[in-house]
């Protein structure tokens, strides 16, 4: 039985191509460890392969995190989507946030892809009163609310960009009116106490990290002229507190449709962030975290004078160098 309702109306999708034999093994080999090592060896350097063998290990053999209930809605809850590629990330992102915070929020897990059964157990060990919500669940969830609610082209964008669960299922699945949004390249290094304190008021206006620069699908001028909404600069959504009223997707749904129109909707690694950003900024006011939480695409920085960092784009090879040294000194691993 199909699940989508006919009166929501769907683009069809295009037939699959065939896939050059190059291409096809390709993709094979990358579903191997040996083959990904031996590649991370050639690109990132000998040091940053051998602390990507140990460190896992030794973040891995540290003791499960008690989160509380995912039932308790009166708390703030805590968000995050990984995949089979960096779920241990996840892992780390969250052990660093809930040892640093000193709280235990309920925590849901939101799983992309086909996860092999032992990481699923492996999350489940480590967090174990958390949510852990593999794609089938989520799919099955979500496409019901988004069809029910007659929005076809956030249907039809949540099947083609794998970014936008980021949007739909973080707001869909939400436990609580308060939820903090994190990827798994973000890690702590100290107390957050804004972050807290942002969570223990009525949290009225969304908080992000600062980009380095405007990371939208268009420059802002042009997303004004297209959108009608004077998008805030520089927001970046790897760290998003907000509460799940803040925007509702029948504005994305309306944001989202001129969005595809323009001939850089290809690229759409950057659409969920301008979305974002852009249902955030027509709804209200929106905050900016402190600047020791940090986005630094390529410097170092001393951990010892920040938060945290999110390690995207370049910076994320530096979670090995950087990130797990310095909390290996602080204890983190014992």
């Amino acid at each position: 039985m199909n699940p989508v309702p006919k009166s929501v109306q769907i683009r069809p999708v295009p037939a699959r191509p065939k896939v050059p034999f190059k291409e096809h093994l390709r993709h094979v080999l990358r579903q191997q460890p040996l083959w990904l090592q031996l590649h991370a060896y050639k690109f990132y350097g000998a040091r940053w392969t051998w602390n990507r063998l140990v460190w896992p290990r030794k973040v891995l053999a540290t003791p499960p995190v008690p989160t509380d209930p995912v039932l308790d809605t009166q708390q703030p809850h805590v968000q995050i989507i990984c995949c089979g590629s960096d779920w241990d990330y996840a892992v780390w992102a969250l052990k660093s946030f809930y040892r640093f915070s000193g709280v235990a929020f309920p925590l849901t897990i939101h799983l992309q892809g086909r996860i092999a059964p032992r990481t699923v157990a492996e999350l489940q060990w480590h967090f174990p009163n958390a949510w852990v919500v593999q794609a089938e669940e989520a799919s099955k969830r979500v496409l019901r609310h988004l069809c029910d609610a007659g929005l076809p082209w956030l249907v039809n964008m949540r099947h083609s960009a794998g970014i936008m669960w980021k949007l739909t299922d973080l707001l869909v699945l939400a436990g609580a009116p308060k939820v903090l949004a994190l990827d798994p390249d973000v890690i702590f290094f100290r107390r957050p106490d804004a972050l807290l304190a942002e969570l223990a008021g009525d949290l009225s206006s969304p908080v992000f990290m600062r980009d380095c620069q405007d990371a939208y699908l268009l420059p802002r001028v042009q997303l004004r002229d297209l959108l009608g909404v004077e998008v805030a600069p520089a927001l970046n959504t790897g760290l998003v507190a907000r509460r799940t009223d803040a925007w509702d997707l029948d504005l994305v749904e309306r944001l989202l449709r001129p969005m595809l129109s323009v001939e850089s909707a290809g690229e759409m690694g950057l659409i969920e962030q301008t979305l974002i950003a852009a249902a955030a900024s027509a709804s209200g006011p929106v905050k900016l975290w402190p600047e020791d939480y940090v986005i630094n695409l390529t410097g170092r920085l001393d951990p010892d004078r920040i938060t945290c960092r999110h390690y995207c784009g370049p910076s994320k090879p530096m979670v090995m160098t950087e990130a797990m040294r310095h909390l290996h000194r602080r204890g983190f691993l014992d």
